[in-house]
Formats: structure tokens, sequence, C-alpha cells
């Protein structure tokens, strides 16, 4: 009978530490199971965010490239192309074409003359002229020329006609293409130069 009633006692301390071991065992299972569900829960939540910042980045990228390339008035241009000049800023200028028009040998050298003179002197007052006023063209929707004279702040007047055209530009990636102005270009892409006959310096 003692006999029978320790090997009972083993047998049931064997199975209680197995019991114990098994509990254990499938408590660090769920345990690590919860860890991994959290973690891929995380990854996945962390992935989504990355791609909708990314997302959000490009589409910020597109929309400030897309600003300050075209205008929504024609004569509005005129201000584009002298502040990318004065900005420095030869990928913006280029870009504000419809069409790609090859610059002419000494672009970059009056590009620069110009960008310059924005920074030494800045611009006192600038004069656009054209033979329709911006409603008409507006309404009309047509190429048109443009003439400015552009002051700066030491009496030198520096004078350009750029060519607009009506037209559609590609948006943000996946959005509509936006109407707009753009530069038509003449044959070579222009660039305000000194006029020293209309210069008070």
């Amino acid at each position: 009978m003692f006999k029978k009633t320790n090997l009972f006692s083993i047998s049931t301390a064997v199975a209680l530490s197995l019991l114990l071991v098994s509990s254990t065992l499938a408590s660090e299972a769920s345990e690590a199971s919860e860890a991994s569900e959290a973690s891929e829960a995380s990854e996945a939540s962390e992935a989504s965010e990355a791609s909708e910042a990314s997302e959000a980045s490009e589409a910020s990228e597109a929309s400030e490239a897309s600003e300050g390339v075209y205008s929504e008035t024609a004569t509005g241009m005129v201000e584009l192309v002298v502040q990318a000049i004065c900005d420095g800023d030869i990928e913006r200028h280029l870009g504000m074409h419809q069409r790609k028009i090859e610059p002419d040998p000494y672009y970059e050298e009056k590009f620069s003359i110009f960008h310059e003179a924005c920074n030494d002197a800045g611009i006192a007052e600038m004069e656009v002229t054209s033979d329709f006023d911006d409603d008409v063209m507006q309404e009309q929707k047509r190429r048109y020329l443009i003439d400015a004279n552009i002051v700066m702040g030491d009496g030198a007047v520096y004078t350009t006609s750029i060519r607009v055209a009506w037209g559609s530009i590609q948006g943000a990636e996946g959005s509509e293409p936006v109407e707009t102005w753009r530069l038509a270009g003449l044959s070579r892409v222009q660039v305000p130069i000194l006029n020293e006959a209309l210069s008070r310096n």
C-alpha cells in the first residue's frame, strides 16, 4: 500500500510537472505569437505611414514644382519669368515653356547678368505692355506677345519680350491636366537684357 501510494504520488508529481511545463510552454508560445503579431502590425503600420508620407511628399513636390511655372493670367507669366531668373533657377525658367526650346549660346551669360542685377540692386518697378489686357486674353486664350520694362533699384532698365499661350499642363501624378498660361517661346528662350538707352544711370 505504501509503495502504491508512493508511486501514485510520484506519478502525480510528474504529471503536475509536465502540466506545468506544458502550460509554461503554451504561455510562452502565446506571448511569442502576440509579440510577433504586434511586431507585424507595427511594421505594417509603419510601412503604411511611410507610404502615405511618401505619397504626400511626392504630391507636395509635384504641386510645388507646378507652382511657379505657369500663371492664371497672361501677364502674370512675365512676373514668373523675372522671379525665376532673380532666384537663379534656370531649370524653373526653362520649365515654363510649353515645348522644349534651345537657349541661345549666350543664354547663361544673360541669365547671370540679370540674376546679379536683381541681387545687387533689386527691382524698383516693372511695366508690362501688350496689345490686349488680361481680360481679353483670358477670354480669347490665344498666343500673345508681351513686352516688359524692368527698372532696377539703381536706375538700370532691362527689357524683354515673351510670347505666352493658353494650354494644358499635367499636374501631380494621377490628377487631371491643368488649363493655364505657359511660355510659348520665340525662336530662343528670352531673358531680360540691359537697355542702355532707357537706363537712368
